[in-house]
């Protein structure tokens, strides 16, 4: 698959790459998607990823079953995951981790390399 197929599905497995170590809140995705370190995939991308592109992203995971999402539990002081393909109330408080089969998906992805491609 061509890097300009891949740039049309969206930022969706960069989103997920992002995510494949840790569980992460929307801003963490963001700081590591845009970082300039190894992590990073604004190089590959082209530009900086927004945060309605990395919400977006997020929320197609969710619904297709790649991605869980949590919240954090107050009385507990750790994260709740919820029910699968649900998506919390509140985006901005909640955080975003990998399921079993997006780390599959994740595992199989042809991550693309270098800069996009210009013209």
């Amino acid at each position: 698959m061509s890097f300009q197929a891949k740039k049309q599905e969206g930022p969706d497995m960069f989103v997920m790459d992002a995510m494949a170590n840790d569980v992460e809140s929307i801003d963490d995705l963001i700081r590591i998607l845009n970082s300039s370190s190894d992590l990073g995939w604004t190089d590959v991308w082209g530009r900086m990823f927004t945060r309605d592109e990395v919400v977006s992203a997020l929320m197609r995971l969710v619904r297709a079953g790649l991605v869980l999402a949590y919240a954090a539990d107050g009385d507990k002081h750790e994260l709740a995951p919820l029910d699968e393909r649900v998506l919390p109330q509140s985006l901005s408080e909640a955080y975003f981790g990998l399921t079993d089969r997006g780390r599959l998906v994740h595992a199989n992805w042809d991550a693309p390399e270098g800069p996009a491609p210009t013209g």
